[in-house]
């Protein structure tokens, strides 16, 4: 999830897949590294017919879990609120899956937090209510799609 706060880039356009026949290295190209997990890892990409910048969730994917991340594609498809992180595309094929989505520029909150810390800032009281109520927001509009975050359990 995310705010609509300075810290986060604006919104992007959705693309349509169009169906299982198409190939990420056809529409985009990775940049860089962000992050690796247990999952997967998450890269910026540059979609190549305008050279806007997303974010990449990219996991290794057996045959069994195809139908589990069809079910995710589907519900991060169908989730249209200011604070939620945006879906862009997706490409599952034999071995790996990958989301697209919009990029928040400045990194997620956690990150926010920790640089701010560093730089000796403190939130006002506002700031922190804003995004509070902003994170609420988000999960009860999560709760109306009957949608369950796995982060979030």
């Amino acid at each position: 999830m995310s705010s609509t706060s300075t810290w986060m880039n604006g919104r992007s356009s959705i693309v349509n897949p169009a169906d299982s026949t198409r190939q990420f290295k056809d529409y985009y190209k990775k940049k860089e590294l962000i992050g690796r997990g247990a999952f997967g890892e998450a890269l910026t990409v540059k979609r190549l017919n305008d050279g806007a910048i997303f974010i990449m969730k990219k996991e290794k994917i057996a045959q069994i879990e195809k139908r589990k991340r069809k079910d995710e594609v589907n519900a991060l498809k169908k989730c249209d609120h200011p604070h939620i992180v945006k879906y862009v595309d997706d490409f599952i094929d034999e071995s790996y899956s990958r989301i697209i989505m919009e990029y928040c520029t400045e990194g997620d909150v956690g990150d926010f937090l920790r640089r701010q810390q560093q730089q000796g800032n403190l939130l006002s009281t506002h700031a922190v209510l804003n995004w509070a109520m902003d994170l609420a927001s988000g999960m009860a509009y999560l709760k109306e799609q009957r949608i369950v975050h796995r982060d979030l359990v």
